[in-house]
């Protein structure tokens, strides 16, 4: 609780203002409260039991759930209130048909009567990243607490009440209708936002510059994508949207002309001669394989294979069945329409007989009992060796709630359906036939512990369609290597904390590829996220970026925010080491977006080993599918798996190398690679930071050297020491180079350490901006930047009052821009504001204050008064050496007004007069008018007018005399009387009245009625005044001794 007290109008003010509270790194905290009420409550009507209350508040930037504050109206007993994810982008919020997988937090409020309530959950520890919001909801009981509305509508719509039992006319009439609150739920959220600056981006969008774009330069859209080394460079090729892009030695991509159609397709050595071959799927009979002959020709042998498949193809996979050193292929497909109804079509499993000829095993595999007629919707099939025996299963995401199907390889040739018996088949829902929206797959050790995990990702709708429908899954084995058993890691404790994964309920979460990318040596997850709209016409469906940890019982930690990666719409994505610098990048594919390549500059804690399979043995496929391999580094066990194709949705396609993070460890002790057949190989000498192939005679060779990689200071670092580490992973057994360049100064010379060996250095640095590289024999690393303290933030420019003004409100706003940086990132600027009057120094007043923006609204100023001052700003420690200057003056009382009508000496003015007057300066609290049969004012009617104009009731007396006059108003004080001019009424009321003596053959005038002079000439009539003055206006016409004559308002 803060208290304040009146304090005397002041001559001096100083105050620090935090704008902006977005940061890299837990820094300096700051509570907040998100809210959208104001504070005024509504009625609120009446909700049947049943319904729920939903209000989704606005974030933008990371933060912690401290407490809810919620402000009841009506209803009394206990209430539930639960904090939960939003599935929707904002759009809609969850409802209570997904409350048992989308909770995040819950708590029993007592309700005793109307008024705020305060509800505790800072046990919870609820951590909502920067691309979230809060949603908070409760389900409304009959005579239960009801929460209040505020009084002023919503905009936008963000409180909701959800019937969760009327069918829907308007939506296929599923049980449910939405519909908006009055006002805003009276609902707040205190929260900690634990940092102080938004870091530079370490997803670096590099698409442009690699040049993976369309022949007219543009971005292209494609939602499926493949990773593959064509032409055995060592480097990982790209096929998409119909192009296909050659990697040039790491340094980008160039567009080549291959004789393929333009369609997604499924990379694999067919024949076995060391070289990728390559089948293009284009469904209902158009698939094509091609040959390549590994000197860049390639050649259609789809007649020969005796491959058609009749139906929409989805994903395929090669794999080797019987371990016979001939690939087969899985092909999962997927639906059509057909006279408006949907068709769905078996999956298919075709053999390899030899010399690239296939036979159609489905029924005799006895694959095609685990998916009996009408078949399944399929989008997210992968392969796997669930159970470590060197075989290799297929798993199939289904579509439309079916069953997901897992078949295991039982090595002679036939499969057996055994989701049901492991737990792969999902998660039960209130219909037993029902689970999920299958969007894609992916396998691999979650945590740790060296058994193969699944992880599902499932389109699920939040309305009453969650009730039988699976979220994303992280499906862990809990039981052995050998009989598995697969459950979902989302449980409550005793005590009402999640116990979770992590990965986040969104209605339209798709595709999913899993890689050690900080080389902590967990694996960290990417999740695509579907739209029907192309970026801009609707939410935004960002894809995520979660961050796994070594500690198997933490949840995956979304950083999306942080890493600064955000592409729209994504379905899959393919990772591979594209820059050869030792990291696995991101190529994301969105067909309402573009495809996007994401250069990984995130901080790492080590370095890592890359390694490609080669199985020389006779009767065995060169590729290696089925092994598995098992590296020893630090203490610890690295376990991955190349079962055969790798993909995560749809017919995307990623890197056949196996990558695994080393965290601390400095040397690699062994790698063991289990073979398929049994053979197993011990491979030492693996140096960290090397590519290398491993071969089944238990032989190993250097691929090529990587990049050096920067390990830290991380990219974009703030706050650095003087005296710090740099610290690189490097492949070259020779010294390096360290290049740190000065930009704060950039006369300064770059510092060099030449000759360095090892992988750190203790460097010295004065306060400053840096660049940071390594340079070896294999090449260099990216650049990356770093500030020695606290960065400097740039002088701020004052926008309002403009310098030197002299005519400044006594109540005004000082406003000044953001403060910019010289290094990326979007920091928590303070501002020193210090404002003092030439009549006195003596401060009266010190305020201190947050605000959100670069504005500080003043209290009342002294009026005629010179003020100076400055605003200085600061990041943490750091400060600007100057201050941008402040310098105006405030206004006076408003100088008298000149009274234009009736004008002095007017006679037959209509009784009901419209008195008109010109506008001074500094006028803002609108004028006062007195009108008075005495010259001395003694009897006078004082009335109040908005504007320069007023039309005078109740009517004047007629054939009388009266003075008038008007002035202005401002915060500084009443203004001086206008000149009193004197007029006399007409005998008889009328509108248009001539009066006057003589003719009019004076000067004519034209007002708005603002009174306004729009147009005066000395000797025109009437009829002369120009045409195009329009609109109403007051025509003032005098005779030659300049007195009115006539005076007339006209509509022109």
């Amino acid at each position: 609780m803060t208290s304040t007290k009146p304090v005397a109008p002041f001559r001096w003010l100083f105050l620090w203002l935090i704008v902006g509270c977005i940061v890299s790194t837990p820094a300096i905290g700051s509570i907040d409260t998100v809210r959208k009420d104001n504070g005024t409550a509504a009625a609120t009507p009446a909700l049947n039991d049943g319904w729920e209350e939903s209000v989704i508040l606005p974030l933008t930037e990371p933060c912690i759930v401290r407490k809810v504050l919620i402000y009841y109206t009506s209803g009394t007993g206990t209430d539930v209130v639960r904090i939960t994810g939003d599935a929707s982008e904002g759009t809609i919020p969850p409802t209570q048909y997904c409350f048992s997988y989308n909770t995040l937090a819950e708590a029993d409020v007592k309700v005793t009567g109307k008024g705020w309530v305060e509800v505790d959950f800072s046990a919870h520890n609820v951590m909502l990243d920067g691309t979230d919001r809060i949603v908070i909801q409760h389900v409304v009981r009959s005579g239960g607490p009801l929460w209040g509305q505020d009084n002023n509508g919503q905009s936008p719509i963000t409180s909701f009440q959800y019937d969760p039992v009327t069918p829907n006319p308007n939506f296929l009439n599923i049980p449910g209708i939405y519909y908006q609150a009055r006002g805003d739920y009276m609902v707040r959220v205190v929260v900690d936002r634990p940092f102080d600056m938004r870091p530079a981006a370490t997803m670096i969008d590099v698409t442009a510059a690699v040049g993976l774009l369309g022949a007219d330069g543009k971005p292209l859209r494609s939602d499926q994508v493949s990773v593959v080394d064509w032409n055995g460079d060592g480097y990982d090729d790209v096929c998409l949207a119909g192009r296909f892009f050659q990697n040039d030695s790491g340094r980008g991509f160039r567009a080549v002309s291959l004789p393929l159609p333009g369609a997604p397709s499924a990379w694999g050595d067919v024949d076995n001669d060391g070289d990728a071959d390559v089948f293009i799927t284009q469904g209902f009979g158009n698939d094509q394989l091609w040959r390549n002959d590994g000197k860049g020709l390639f050649s259609n042998v789809t007649a020969d294979s005796k491959i058609i498949n009749n139906a929409p193809t989805v994903t395929a996979l090669w794999l080797d069945i019987e371990q016979d050193g001939d690939l087969d292929l899985f092909i999962a497909n997927g639906r059509s329409t057909v006279n408006g109804s949907e068709v769905y079509y078996q999956d298919k499993l075709w053999r390899n007989d030899g010399g690239m000829v296939f036979t159609d095993v489905t029924v005799p595999s006895k694959l095609a009992l685990g998916e009996p007629a009408p078949y399944y919707d399929t989008w997210g099939a992968s392969l796997c060796d669930y159970n470590s025996d060197g075989r290799t299963d297929i798993f199939v995401a289904t579509y439309r709630l079916a069953p997901d199907r897992l078949y295991r390889n039982n090595g002679d040739g036939t499969f057996t359906e055994v989701s049901s018996a492991t737990g792969a088949i999902g998660i039960p829902t209130t219909q037993p036939q029902y689970f999920g929206h299958g969007m894609g797959s992916e396998w691999g050790d979650v945590n740790g512990d060296g058994l193969v995990d699944l992880l599902v990702g499932n389109l699920g709708h939040p309305d009453s369609r969650a009730q039988y429908s699976n979220p994303s899954l992280v499906l862990r084995n809990t039981a052995t290597a050998s009989s598995p058993r697969f459950t979902n890691w989302y449980d409550v404790s005793s005590s009402g904390v999640l116990d979770w994964h992590g990965i986040k309920f969104k209605e339209m979460n798709a595709g999913l590829c899993m890689a050690d990318m900080d080389h902590d040596g967990s694996l960290d997850v990417w999740h695509g996220q579907i739209s029907y709209e192309s970026f801009g016409a609707g939410a935004n469906r960002p894809s995520h970026l979660y961050l796994g940890s070594t500690d198997p019982t933490k949840p995956f930690r979304d950083v999306t925010w942080q890493s600064g990666m955000f592409i729209h719409g994504a379905w899959t994505a393919a990772r591979g080491d594209f820059d050869r610098d030792g990291d696995l990048d991101l190529l994301c594919a969105s067909g309402t977006e573009s495809v996007k390549l994401f250069r990984n500059d995130l901080p790492k804690n080590g370095a890592s080993v890359t390694v490609r399979l080669r199985d020389t043995r006779a009767g065995k496929h060169l590729s290696g599918y089925g092994a598995r391999m098992v590296v020893a580094a630090g203490q610890k066990r690295y376990h991955r798996w190349l079962p055969g194709t790798v993909s995560g949705g749809r017919m995307s396609q990623m890197t056949q190398d196996l990558h695994v993070g080393l965290s601390a460890a400095a040397t690699v002790d062994s790698i063991t690679v289990y073979w398929p057949g049994g053979v197993v190989t011990k491979h030492t000498g693996i140096a960290p930071h090397s590519y290398v192939e491993l071969v089944s005679d238990g032989t190993s060779r250097l691929i090529m050297p990587l990049r050096p990689v920067n390990l830290r200071p991380a990219r974009g670092s703030v706050g650095v020491a003087s005296t710090d580490d740099f610290v690189w992973a490097t492949s070259s057994a020779s010294p390096v180079r360290l290049e740190i360049t000065p930009r704060s100064t950039p006369s300064s010379p770059v510092i060099i350490r030449e000759n360095l060996t090892g992988w750190r250095a203790t460097i010295d640095l004065p306060p400053g901006l840096y660049d940071w590289k390594v340079v070896s024999a294999s090449g260099e690393s990216d650049k990356w930047s770093l500030h020695v303290g606290d960065p400097v933030p740039a002088l701020p420019r004052v926008l309002q009052p403009a310098l030197s003004d002299t005519s400044v409100p006594t109540a005004t706003v000082l406003r000044w821009s953001s403060s910019t940086y010289s290094i990326p990132g979007a920091f928590t600027t303070s501002y020193r504001v210090r404002l003092w009057s030439m009549a006195t120094k003596t401060p009266l007043m010190v305020v201190d204050t947050v605000v959100s923006d670069t504005s500080l609204t003043l209290p009342t100023l002294t009026a005629s008064t010179q003020f100076f001052g400055s605003i200085r700003a600061s990041y943490r420690s750091a400060m600007t050496s100057d201050s941008a200057l402040v310098s105006f003056r405030t206004y006076g009382v408003p100088p008298s007004p000149l009274a234009v009508f009736p004008a002095d000496g007017a006679t037959g003015v209509t009784t009901r007069p419209r008195f008109q007057w010109t506008r001074p300066a500094a006028v803002d609290k609108g004028y006062e008018i007195e009108v008075d049969s005495l010259a001395s004012f003694g009897t006078s009617t004082v009335r109040k007018a908005g504007d320069t104009s007023l039309a005078w009731t109740p009517p004047l007396k007629a054939g009388r005399t009266y003075y008038w006059r008007a002035r202005g108003l401002n915060l500084a004080g009443t203004g001086q009387w206008s000149t009193a001019a004197m007029f006399t009424t007409a005998g008889t009321t009328g509108v248009h009245e001539n009066f006057g003596e003589g003719p009019c053959t004076g000067r004519t005038d034209v007002y708005d009625l603002t009174g306004r002079l729009l147009w005066s000439s000395a000797d025109v009539s009437v009829t002369g005044v120009p045409l195009e003055l329009s609109g109403l206006v007051l025509v003032v016409t005098r005779n030659a001794a300049g007195h009115v004559c006539s005076s007339q308002l006209q509509l022109r």
